[in-house]
């Protein structure tokens, strides 16, 4: 809707409408006041205000009705496509640059190295093949005392009979009856011993001993048993020096590193873990578990450290009194009323004492104490023992380490 100025002066229109009309008839007319319109303070229009009075209103008129909605235009012609651009004018080629100035004349270059000496020359043509030799055939022929040598029927030598050599002398071979380790060859009137078997320089007699090849030494040994349940045992104790093993000193009552006179009878002495040949740490922890079947340890080879279960088997075999069937004859002090060794099977236990961890040493000739490879606990092993006062085997388990005993063998 449009609006109306403000203030809108009419004087002077309406001042001319007068004039004209008045002009003919009458006197001049004074001056109009001037006219003015306000907006009416509550809206909607404006007073028309002359001389200050309030002559009208204008009102503003109500809007007109919305117009309906024109028509849709028709659409468009396309417009033409547009030209295509012009191609962009080619660059202009840049100028040539100046060509350098030469370069300075090389330096004359070394003499060059004296030529490798030439090659061999060829290897000269084969000759030629050498006519083929022609065969030699030889024959022998029987004759009187021999044969000829016939070569293309050309006697070249001749082979003779040697003469009848005279007759051998009878020979016989026994076992020597002075020493069995030794066979006596008798030929005629002449004989001869021959060693069985040598352990270094020493002779022995393989049924009845056995050479440890780690040092030397030699060692008895017996089977005791029946048939296929027969154990093969060594009649002495062991005397091998391994690491940790100690010597009795029976004078002194102390065990030594070096060989004694006491070892040279009774054997060495050793703790468990050094009789089966495993760490230290075995004498304070279990270890049934790298203790097999016929368990070498420090025996030789081919022989191991009885079990619990085969001292068992032998005592088994030996029955009652077995410490008495089993000890040797000798070096066991007499006890009254305790019969002397008999050594029934050849086993010939020995009373080697026993060594303590402490180091000192006692009961040669009271007791021999034996290892068996068998574990009780932690910290102790089964042990078989014989003593002067008794006719029979102990079994016990004492402390691995505390205890130092003797080692029988027995064969796998």
């Amino acid at each position: 809707m449009k609006t109306i100025p403000s203030k809108i002066t009419l004087a002077a229109g309406i001042a001319l409408a007068l004039a004209f009309t008045l002009s003919c008839s009458g006197e001049d007319g004074k001056d109009g006041s001037g006219c003015t319109v306000e907006p009416k303070a509550s809206g909607g229009g404006y007073d028309v205000l002359c001389g200050g009075v309030n002559v009208g209103e204008l009102r503003n008129g109500a809007d007109g009705a919305k117009g309906a909605t024109g028509a849709k235009g028709d659409k468009g012609d396309p417009g033409d496509s547009g030209a295509a651009g012009a191609a962009g004018a080619t660059g202009a080629k840049g100028d040539k640059g100046d060509k350098g100035d030469p370069g300075a004349a090389g330096v004359a270059g070394a003499a060059g190295a004296t030529g490798a000496t030439g090659a061999a020359g060829a290897k000269g043509d084969k000759g030629d093949k050498g006519d083929k030799g022609d065969a030699t055939i030889c024959t022998i022929q029987a004759k009187a005392g021999g044969y000829d040598v016939l070569c293309d029927d050309i006697n070249v030598g001749e082979l003779l009979h040697g003469a009848t050599g005279s007759t051998g002398e009878h020979c016989t071979i026994a076992t020597y009856s002075g020493n069995s380790a030794y066979f006596l060859i008798t030929c005629g009137s002449a004989a001869e011993l021959l060693g069985k078997a040598w352990c270094g320089t020493t002779v022995y007699d393989p049924a009845k001993q056995f050479c440890d090849s780690r040092d030397g030494k030699l060692y008895k040994f017996v089977s005791i048993g029946t048939g296929v349940a027969a154990q093969i045992w060594m009649a002495e104790n062991l005397k091998y020096n391994a690491v940790d093993s100690k010597c009795g000193d029976e004078e002194n009552s102390v065990l030594k590193d070096y060989n004694t006179t006491t070892c040279d009878t009774y054997g060495r002495l050793y703790n468990w873990s050094t009789a089966v040949g495993l760490l230290s740490s075995c004498n304070s922890s279990t270890c049934a578990s790298q203790v097999g079947a016929k368990h070498r340890g420090i025996c030789p080879d081919g022989w191991h450290i009885p079990s619990d279960a085969e001292w068992g088997v032998l005592l088994d075999f030996v029955g009652e009194n077995a410490g008495t069937k089993l000890k040797s004859a000798s070096l066991w002090e007499p006890y009254e009323g305790i019969p002397a060794g008999t050594d029934n099977f050849g086993f010939a236990a020995l009373p080697g004492g026993d060594g303590y961890s402490g180091g000192s040493f006692g009961n040669v000739g009271d007791y021999g104490n034996w290892w068996s490879a068998s574990e009780s606990s932690a910290n102790y092993a089964y042990d078989r023992y014989m003593g002067y006062d008794g006719g029979n085997v102990g079994r016990s388990y004492l402390n691995k380490s505390g205890y130092l005993f003797s080692v029988r063998c027995l064969q796998d």
